[in-house]
């Protein structure tokens, strides 16, 4: 009988699930945010609706956002509202720009960090499937039929 090891073991998935679990936190973070960002009083009308003309992702980060946000309405709000305060003026000036005005030069780390996580959502998704994809298999040695 032979040993676990990291190639025949459960531990082969370890790769996958880490990236799995960082991808799917990635979302969950995403929709909270961003629906905390999207329910602003200042600025959350206009960019919902700069959202729902120009970017489709953060337009489903909005849908699950403003349904888990019914359980949790407090989740990721201190972190949007930080977001927003210093693009307040800018996007009430023009607001159909809210979107370019979010995703351009960060006024404050919370926008910042908003910004990377939006970014590093795929990359988690692409590690997961790599690591999914690249995972050790067992290997089946196909016995002789011819003996000498």
């Amino acid at each position: 009988m032979s040993r676990p090891t990291l190639a025949n073991g459960p531990m082969r998935y370890a790769p996958v699930v880490l990236c799995a679990l960082g991808m799917f936190y990635l979302i969950f973070v995403n929709a909270f945010t961003y629906s905390a960002f999207a329910d602003h009083p200042q600025v959350g009308k206009a960019f919902r609706a700069a959202v729902a003309d120009d970017a489709p992702v953060i337009a489903s980060y909005l849908l699950l956002g403003d349904f888990l946000r019914k359980a949790l309405p407090s989740v990721g709000t201190d972190t949007a509202y930080a977001a927003a305060e210093p693009l307040a003026e800018r996007i009430k000036a023009y607001p159909p720009s809210a979107v370019a005005v979010f995703f351009g030069e960060s006024q404050s780390s919370q926008q910042a960090r908003m910004q990377w996580q939006h970014r590093l959502m795929p990359i988690f998704l692409l590690l997961a499937l790599l690591t999914w994809w690249r995972r050790p298999q067992n290997v089946h040695m196909v016995r002789q039929t011819r003996h000498r």
